[in-house]
């Protein structure tokens, strides 16, 4: 679907967007021209459990403060079985730190579920969290000779009204590995590219560590705000500005700056 930047701006407040901007930009990057804007829902589906917090598709959802709500006034007012849109940042274990719940009233052209591959039988089944996915008739695309185990995956099903919480996730027509990572521009010749980036630690080798599926390195020019480098930890929520290695994919990081989501 396509929409306007001011359509996006006006009703797309919390979701997580990727944008591309050309190389002629001011020096404080704070005017560009956008070559390319994409947003994306980090699963669409039912909830499958309001306590001891949110569960939609059987994967934790954490909703606080920052969360914007759309379509109810309180998370608490979800019931299971409600259909909802959540976009936001992922850790390791696929719990996902909401950046933005919707409830839908009208329906969803098919659900969507993305996380990390934590079992794989080929041909049967596949994973993700806490949630079993049947393959009948479904071969994994852009995966090589996997999915491998921790591989992230982007799952797409058409809507059933026999789904139950707890029970196979049916009805599939999509199994697509992806990455998470900073899309390398396509600028002339190998000149680093600035780049910014927010999500979740999954692991740590100082000085490299990921963040989701982007390769972060730590230089001796790093500066950190809110935090100090024993800070960086697994699971931690950063936003990471630096320049992006256009032969590598490897972020040189410039600074990192922690969110406190107590």
């Amino acid at each position: 679907m396509v929409v306007s930047i001011r359509d996006l701006m006006a009703k797309g407040t919390g979701l997580v967007a990727s944008v591309i901007i050309d190389a002629d930009h001011n020096p404080a990057v704070t005017q560009a021209i956008a070559l390319k804007v994409s947003v994306n829902h980090w699963i669409i589906g039912p909830v499958t459990a309001t306590e001891p917090e949110l569960s939609v598709l059987g994967q934790p959802v954490a909703v606080d403060n920052k969360t914007v709500l759309k379509g109810v006034a309180k998370a608490s007012q979800l019931q299971v079985g409600d259909m909802v849109e959540v976009s936001g940042f992922a850790d390791a274990s696929n719990r996902i730190l909401a950046s933005r719940v919707e409830w839908r009233s009208d329906p969803v052209p098919f659900w969507k579920l993305t996380g990390p591959v934590g079992d794989f039988v080929p041909g049967t089944s596949i994973t993700i969290g806490s949630q079993t996915v049947s393959l009948a008739g479904v071969s994994p695309v852009n995966c090589g000779s996997g999915p491998f185990i921790g591989d992230t995956v982007e799952i797409r099903a058409d809507p059933h009204q026999d789904f139950l919480p707890g029970g196979p996730l049916r009805s599939v027509f999509r199994v697509k590995c992806v990455s998470n990572s900073l899309e390398v521009p396509e600028y002339p010749g190998d000149s680093p590219a600035l780049a910014e980036i927010e999500g979740m630690v999954f692991s740590i080798e100082f000085p490299m560590f990921m963040l989701g599926s982007q390769q972060v390195y730590i230089t001796s020019g790093t500066k950190f705000s809110g935090g100090h480098p024993e800070n960086l930890v697994k699971g931690a929520h950063l936003l990471i500005k630096g320049l992006l290695d256009s032969n590598s994919g490897i972020l040189f990081a410039g600074q990192i700056s922690f969110f406190n989501d107590d």
